[in-house]
């Protein structure tokens, strides 16, 4: 319980810098990926948002996909939900924050 409470505690204090930070462009504009646990309420706001918006996603369990977890690590780790919006990501989850990178990638 206390390192699921510091890694949400880590992703709320985070930058604004880091939650835009560039990612490879090869995804589409529209492509919404999101690493995600069990535990995480942020997780699961993320999705439930995504679903009423009528957003497509796609969610990796990184507790329980080794594949996905490699992938997670790659895009920095260390808290979750991690969103790859098209060539961009955002670590923790905000509707503003997520607006605004999906209004803006091209």
């Amino acid at each position: 319980m206390i390192i699921k409470t510091l890694v949400v505690i880590c992703m709320l204090s985070m930058p604004l810098s880091l939650a835009f930070a560039e990612t490879a462009p090869t995804k589409s504009a529209r492509s919404v990926e999101i690493y995600v646990t069990d535990w995480c309420h942020y997780c699961r706001d993320a999705q439930s948002y995504m679903k009423s918006r009528g957003i497509a996603f796609t969610a990796y369990d990184i507790e329980k996909d080794s594949a996905a977890n490699r992938r997670y690590m790659e895009l920095g780790g260390g808290g979750v939900p991690i969103l790859v919006i098209g060539s961009k990501r955002m670590y923790g989850f905000s509707k503003e924050k997520f607006e605004y990178i999906l209004k803006n990638e091209h």
